[in-house]
């Protein structure tokens, strides 16, 4: 599954290009997540979150309000699917690498593949889970094996759950 986060203001000068270009190769496996509806791409393979995120931006909890539609589209197709591939809509996927490169990986096994959002770990908030951890935003271009997406459930149950524990607890 690859999943391309975007918004109105992109749809005619990033995303237009996009479609033309690696998503042309993989239409039927790719879906969005935006604010609104973008033109000509089907809406079952679309989110719309400009009513439960509010107007895009790149503050924490819009941030962290379209990533749970991250996980929610996947689990709504997770069956089909053993790879759940994040990019944003400025990112050229070379998708027969990919899919390669990720079929010598097993998949049952924790794999988050990419890079994190800042070359810092952060420490966590939360009291009962205390340390450093590593932030990623899935703007970077991310990869997660099915058994990463199963360890991460607990936390991406709902909208709301996600949002406030990742906005206030840094999760």
């Amino acid at each position: 599954m690859y999943l391309v986060r975007t918004v109105s203001k992109y749809h005619s000068s990033r995303l237009v290009h996009l479609l033309e270009t690696w998503i042309s190769l993989v239409h039927e496996h790719v879906y969005y997540i935006s604010d609104t509806y973008p033109p000509n791409i089907t809406r079952t393979h679309v989110i719309a979150t400009g009513t439960t995120c509010g107007p895009s931006s790149h503050k924490v909890r819009a941030l962290c309000c379209q990533t749970i539609h991250d996980f929610i589209f996947y689990r709504r197709y997770e069956s089909q699917y053993d790879w759940f591939c994040h990019f944003d809509d400025d990112q050229y996927v070379h998708t027969n690498n990919l899919r390669e490169y990720l079929s010598k990986l097993d998949f049952n096994h924790p794999y988050y593949i990419g890079r994190n959002s800042w070359n810092v770990s952060f420490k966590r908030r939360k009291k009962s889970h205390s340390g450093r951890f590593w932030f990623a935003t899935l703007g970077a271009g991310v990869c997660l094996s099915k058994r990463t997406l199963h360890l991460l459930e607990p936390y991406t149950r709902t909208v709301s759950q996600f949002v406030d524990g990742c906005s206030r607890q840094w999760y």
